[in-house]
Order: structure tokens, then sequence, then C-alpha cells
């Protein structure tokens, strides 16, 4: 993949998505996209070359420890009982935007 684009980082490297700073591991090179994978593993997503770069080994670093405290934290919840956003695969419920003024003075 190296030699087809300059600009694309090497398969298996880390690299940046310059368009919201996402930190993946480049998988391949695809239809002239680059698709990186996140660092947790999942779907891959696509990035046009130009907006791709090597990732340094502090951005790689802060998003392994982002991904480290969202495991804490969902943990956490569970052990709780609790989900942190709703219920699993349901959006968390509405809640009433009214207020009491009833006991303000007026």
């Amino acid at each position: 993949m190296k030699e087809e684009d300059p600009r694309v980082p090497e398969t298996g490297t880390y690299a940046v998505d310059y368009r919201d700073g996402s930190v993946g591991q480049v998988m391949g090179c695809e239809g002239g996209l680059v698709q990186l994978r996140p660092l947790k593993g999942g779907r891959e997503w696509d990035c046009p070359p130009d907006a791709v770069g090597a990732a340094q080994p502090g951005e790689v670093l802060r998003e392994r420890v982002r991904e480290l405290n969202r495991q804490s934290q969902n943990e956490a919840y569970a052990q709780a009982g609790r989900v942190p956003f709703g219920e699993p695969g349901k959006p968390p419920a509405p809640f009433a935007a009214t207020v009491d003024t009833g006991d303000f003075p007026g």
C-alpha cells in the first residue's frame, strides 16, 4: 500500500483521521480510501488519503486511556445494576421539562 500512495501510512501502523481526530489502526486501502479500525476493535471506517497521517505515540496512548476509562465506567455501571444511558439498545427516556414554580415568591 505504501508504494501506491506515499501519503498513506503502512498497514498495521496507527494513524489519525484529521477530519475528527480519531485514532485507528491502518487495515488497508480500498477504492482509494484508507481503512482504519478503532483501537478497541470494531467496525472500520474509510478516510481519504489526504486526511490521514501517522499517529504520534502520545495520540495512541491517549486513545487507549480514553477507551480504558470508558470500559471501567461501563463496568462500574454494570456492577451497580445500571446502564449509563437508558436500557441497552434503547435511547434514554425523555424527562419532564416542566418546573413547578409554586414555591417561588412572585
